[in-house]
């Protein structure tokens, strides 16, 4: 299907943010009912949970995306 490239080149490729936009995009519904369940009742679990979400959206993600999947 594809032209045989170089073998070295092979994990060459870097990530950058923009690649990384489908899987943050994946955790803004469950931050935005975080956000709307704050509005309407504040609680430290709500909070605690909804901070948890964009950390893993955010680092969580890049780590993984960076260190362990395949470029």
């Amino acid at each position: 299907m594809f032209k045989r490239g170089d073998p070295a080149r092979f994990d060459a490729r870097r990530t950058a943010w923009l690649d990384m936009v489908p899987d943050i995009l994946v955790g803004l519904a469950p931050v935005a009912a975080g956000i709307i369940l704050l509005v309407r009742d504040s609680s430290w679990a709500i909070t605690a949970a909804t901070a948890g979400v964009i950390l893993l959206a955010t680092a969580g993600n890049s780590a993984v995306c960076t260190r362990l999947a395949c470029k």
